[in-house]
């Protein structure tokens, strides 16, 4: 039972990293420098090993049936799993790390049509012929080994799931007392530095930062103007 829950937990490192290899490849790609995806520093994405886990349950579970139903198993349940991440991401931490709203097709901005359907097409290949060979490797390590590499993984993420959690809960307050900040714009952006990294990671992160201070800027300018013409108003009113 011991050795179960120690395979599960090293392929759930094995999937989380794999999955930060794939969004390091892309997001570095499209966005032209080198992206450390997702809210941790280190090189794993654990929404990838969950993913990866829910993959090789419904591959067994459906292996007795076609690959089609598989790709559209998996396509709702990665769906599904997306969804409820975001959803209590922005629940906890009051951001909106990732939005599909640009998309044509997409549920409330945290799923997206088009990307379900590439998450669908991945997770089958890699189900039926990546998860076999994943699952052979892990279960022929030493035990002492494999409990030792799954120590020092779950020693690394709980440090790092809480440093990345200071900071991103440092992000979250600035957002919302960013209005505090609207009149120091060198001091704003002297703390707004300090989390790079994570816009990197969160493009859509970034862009609602900026339009939450352009909004702030134009209301500060509403209200000078505002206040400019009652002012002149009254000094012609006076004379």
């Amino acid at each position: 039972m011991i050795f179960g829950a120690l395979t599960l937990i090293a392929k759930f490192a094995v999937y989380s990293f794999a999955g930060w290899l794939l969004e390091v490849h892309y997001r570095s790609w499209t966005q032209h420098c080198f992206v450390n995806p997702g809210l941790l520093r280190g090189p794993y994405l654990p929404i990838y090993g969950f993913g990866g886990l829910l993959t090789a349950l419904a591959t067994r579970a459906l292996a007795p049936y076609s690959p089609l139903l598989l790709f559209v198993v998996l396509g709702l349940v990665l769906s599904v799993l997306e969804y409820m991440t975001g959803w209590c991401l922005e629940r906890v931490l009051g951001l909106r790390l990732w939005d599909y709203r640009g998309s044509r097709l997409h549920l409330h901005g945290r799923v997206s049509l088009s990307f379900s359907v590439a998450w669908a097409a991945l997770a089958t290949v890699f189900g039926l012929f990546g998860e076999p060979w994943v699952t052979a490797h892990v279960e022929a390590l030493d035990p002492l080994l494999l409990a030792s590499l799954v120590g020092v993984f779950c020693g690394l993420v709980l440090f790092d799931g809480w440093s990345s959690a200071k900071s991103v809960l440092e992000l979250s307050h600035l957002v919302r007392v960013l209005d505090a900040y609207a009149h120091l714009p060198l001091e704003l952006e002297a703390r707004l530095q300090r989390f790079v990294r994570l816009f990197r990671a969160f493009p859509d992160l970034q862009s609602l930062v900026e339009a939450k201070a352009q909004t702030r800027e134009r209301l500060i300018r509403i209200m000078e103007t505002g206040r400019r013409v009652v002012t002149e108003s009254m000094n012609r009113l006076r004379k």
